[in-house]
């Protein structure tokens, strides 16, 4: 992930933002504060990212977030910009990064069906990548019986 600034990145917001279940949840006011429980879905889980659209990895990841979205139809996906519109470089002081105690992004926090937090920074990171490898088992026909279990039991 990026923990530092880098002033030098240059990329474009991934274009996701207008799929239901993929939303850029701070599109007209990024960077600054946002109370959670506004971006949750209540009766879905909700996965909410804390990326940047100057730091490389978090592009990537809007990749592998479509991919879950599209895989995990029960839950719900969430990003937040920590940068205020107009910043170079990744936005570590923006008030929205101040807020949620942001120091390196990507960064993720599960909320379960009812709201309440579940999950955040490394546990969270675990369960997309381990939700992530499930859904690429299951396109591929490889998700064995004990597995799937396991997922459904976290569901």
């Amino acid at each position: 992930g990026c923990s530092t600034p880098s002033p030098t990145a240059s990329t474009t917001p991934s274009t996701t933002s207008n799929r239901p279940d993929l939303g850029i949840a701070n599109g007209e006011r990024p960077g600054e504060p946002v109370d959670l429980s506004t971006v949750n879905v209540q009766g879905k889980p909700t996965l909410v990212e804390f990326y940047s659209d100057q730091c490389p990895p978090c592009i990537e990841m809007a990749r592998v977030l479509d991919s879950l979205a599209a895989a995990r139809q029960d839950l719900e996906i969430r990003r937040l910009n920590i940068a205020r519109s107009g910043h170079q470089g990744i936005d570590f002081d923006s008030p929205l990064s101040e807020q949620h105690g942001t120091e390196s992004v990507p960064s993720f926090r599960i909320f379960d069906a009812q709201g309440a937090e579940i999950a955040r920074e490394k546990a969270a990171k675990d369960q997309v990548r381990q939700w992530y490898s499930q859904a690429q088992m299951d396109q591929r026909g490889e998700a064995d019986p004990a597995t799937r279990k396991t997922m459904d039991d976290y569901r």
